[in-house]
């Protein structure tokens, strides 16, 4: 934390004090401002460590937070933890050393945070913080589900694919200072995430390795952020909504479910309901759906490629209904094939060939049916490799949006792991990803979990739903059209409770605003405690969610905001380059 020190025995230090009050009274606010800055002590050589750190940085890019990285063997051979960090993150099983323990009890003691995301190695280490563990039991295993009884969480319930938590300490024991925000849902109910005072500062532990996923980076980032007396960050504070496979594949089928009480057929029940309802339910919202299109669902995988769709002239008529709405289209691809050089053939050369093709097939089609020039790319499957984005780049030069799914942690050269962060493609700074954080009807646990990820890490909501779901048993919940529409509704209410005040684009669109909000730079200082100063170069980011322990009482340039979250949490805007929140104790 921030402490100022002058220099002398007593009587010089009175006069000096006295001084520098005269001299700096009108500029106190300069003198003492600070940024927050932390310690990230990692192991290069370790996996885990290097890929929390790697999340952790990737997240933190827009927070009032600033990262100076140590190796493990450094920071143990340092005396003391130097006061001037507002906070250290322990990311590698290195640190879990009795030599270390004292150093952090008195950053600890001093007003200091440790945030601890490995699990549970070293007894002596952490029993000094209130955790202790069942020595008959110490094997870290892969939980699987997760249960949160904060309201902020919203009591999200979820069961998880094996491997999702990594490497996890079950049988752990807590003192009654920590307060548990996520346990695990089996095998047994052990915290995930659990935070504590301690002295005059707090501690955040995380108990598993989980953090090397991007599908907790909003959730890493939010309890890191409310662990601080105040924090902030900026946030796109915007709202996308995507329709994929849209015109949707016509199965030709036939009383599949009763819609209205009557059998249907799927090309009727499209045409007279799912996209009248669907899409006057996003225009009394202000939502601006992209829709998706693909032209064949065949599977076709030979050259001699059809010239025109395998669903006319339903394709046709629900292409008509899209653009007499006004709604943005964009590419979903010729045949549904991701563009990736391993498939659909063995042979490289012979599969990128047949990307070229079906694309080049796609252009003319684009043409035939006279469509607005696209802007927006969704890969099937979320697949693409780098010939597949050249391929896309040479035929469809207009597209500088890629959208894909934002789960796991990229890999470069991995085609099922397509969307890296937000912003310019690694190879092609002209090319943006948009990553996609949920989708679906319903805002049910699993829903929740992957929109409040993306809320809390970016404020911004990107969702994407497929008008076939309807159809398809396990998507559709075997549920009748009215209640999927009424979970549609809740969904979108839901969007409105998180990001109030959001604005709307098609995804086409977004791209100034994505740029403006990337090339701006914005500064956080906290001054004295009880006022954060925010700088922003060109109010490109205009928009900040606020942590503090203090309720914010007036605010020079902008405007203050509550939220649906925590009495702690708020949504601020500013007008000026510059603005000053001043907080009051609750």
């Amino acid at each position: 934390m921030f402490k100022l020190t002058f220099p002398g025995k007593p009587s010089f230090q009175k006069i000096f004090i006295a001084v520098f009050f005269l001299t700096f009274a009108n500029s106190f606010l300069v003198a003492s401002e600070f940024e927050i800055k932390y310690l990230l002590v990692q192991n290069s050589n370790q996996e885990n460590s290097k890929k929390i750190s790697s999340n952790l940085k990737a997240i933190s890019r827009y927070a009032s937070l600033e990262f100076y990285s140590i190796e493990a063997e450094n920071f143990e051979s340092q005396n003391s933890i130097p006061s001037s960090y507002t906070g250290i993150i322990l990311t590698s099983e290195f640190t879990q050393t009795n030599c270390l323990t004292e150093k952090i009890t008195t950053f600890l003691n001093n007003g200091g945070i440790v945030f601890i995301a490995l699990p549970f190695k070293n007894s002596s280490f952490f029993e000094r913080f209130g955790i202790s563990i069942n020595p008959s039991n110490t094997t870290n295993i892969n939980s699987q589900g997760l249960i949160s009884d904060n309201r902020f969480l919203r009591n999200i319930r979820i069961q998880l694919p094996q491997e999702t938590f990594g490497a996890t300490s079950l049988d752990l024991k807590f003192s009654d200072d920590w307060k548990i925000l996520i346990r695990y849902l089996f095998p047994s109910l052990q915290p995930l995430l659990i935070t504590r005072e301690f002295g005059k500062g707090a501690i955040v532990y995380w108990n598993s390795d989980c953090l090397r996923l991007r599908d907790f980076r909003g959730y890493f980032l939010f309890s890191l952020l409310s662990a601080q007396k105040i924090g902030a960050m900026s946030i796109f504070n915007s709202t996308l909504f995507q329709i994929d496979d849209s015109p949707p594949p016509s199965y030709g089928i036939e009383s599949v479910f009763p819609i209205l009480g009557e059998p249907v057929d799927d090309q009727k029940f499209f045409l007279t309901e799912w996209y009248q309802e669907v899409l006057d339910l996003l225009s009394l919202r202000g939502i601006k759906p992209t829709h998706f299109l693909c032209f064949r669902y065949s599977g076709q995988k030979t050259e001699d490629f059809f010239k025109d769709s395998d669903r006319n002239p339903f394709f046709k008529k629900i292409l008509d209904l899209i653009e007499a709405r006004g709604n943005e289209i964009g590419l979903h691809g010729y045949n549904h094939i991701p563009l990736i050089s391993k498939k659909p053939f063995q042979d490289e050369k012979k599969n990128q060939k047949f990307m070229k093709r079906s694309l080049e097939s796609a252009k003319k089609l684009w043409k035939t049916y006279d469509l607005p020039v696209p802007k927006v790319y969704v890969p099937p499957n979320n697949q693409i490799d780098s010939f597949g984005k050249a391929m896309l780049r040479e035929i469809f030069p207009s597209i500088r949006e890629i959208c894909g799914s934002y789960s796991g942690f990229f890999e470069q050269g991995n085609p099922s792991e397509m969307c890296d962060e937000i912003g310019p493609e690694k190879n092609d700074a002209s090319c943006f990803n948009i990553p996609r954080f949920s989708r679906g009807y319903f805002p049910d646990h699993s829903t929740t979990f992957s929109i409040m990820n993306g809320v809390l890490g970016h404020g911004l909501i990107n969702h994407f739903i497929q008008p076939d779901e309807v159809f398809d048993p396990k998507r559709g919940k075997n549920l009748p059209w009215e209640l999927l529409l009424q979970g549609l509704e809740n969904l979108l209410s839901f969007f409105e409770k998180l990001l109030p005040d959001s604005k709307k684009f098609y995804t086409g669109d977004f791209l100034i605003p994505l740029k403006n909000f990337l090339q701006d730079e914005v500064h956080f200082y906290i001054i004295d405690q009880n006022h954060l100063k925010i700088v922003s170069k060109t109010i490109g980011r205009n928009w900040f969610y606020i942590f503090s322990k203090n309720k914010p009482l007036t605010i020079s340039g902008g405007k203050i905001y509550p939220t649906d979250f925590s009495p702690n949490f708020f949504h601020i805007q500013i007008f000026e380059k510059a603005a000053i929140i001043s907080f009051v104790k609750n």
